[in-house]
């Protein structure tokens, strides 16, 4: 019998759109060489992809009533916070990342 912990399960889901950005902005980044927010948003999301490890209890309890690996607004609310680092809000870590998830997400399913 397997156990499914849906917390890890949505962490390493976040983690790896993080990583999808990552390198949709590289991709970015070389088709608009002048715009150098593109290089600075996948590093940013490179370094907080590689910090989803947890997400903080007050989070988790925001999130879990949302999080599912195939609900399409979630899937959509991590791409869009992750679209934002950088170009639209200075998030500087996984903490401050799944904050404002939590307000994105808020959004989508209110």
């Amino acid at each position: 019998m397997t156990i499914i912990d849906t917390r890890q399960e949505c962490v390493d889901f976040i983690g790896r759109s993080i990583r999808k950005t990552a390198d949709w902005r590289l991709s970015t980044a070389h088709r608009f060489p002048g715009d150098d927010r593109n290089i600075k948003a996948a590093e940013r999301l490179s370094e907080i992809a590689n910090e989803a490890t947890e997400i903080s209890d007050r989070m988790w309890e925001g999130l879990k009533p949302h999080f599912h690996w195939s609900d399409e607004r979630f899937a959509e609310a991590v791409s869009q916070t992750s679209r934002n680092v950088v170009f639209r809000h200075d998030i500087k870590n996984f903490d401050a990342y799944t904050r404002s998830l939590l307000g994105v997400v808020r959004a989508a399913f209110n």
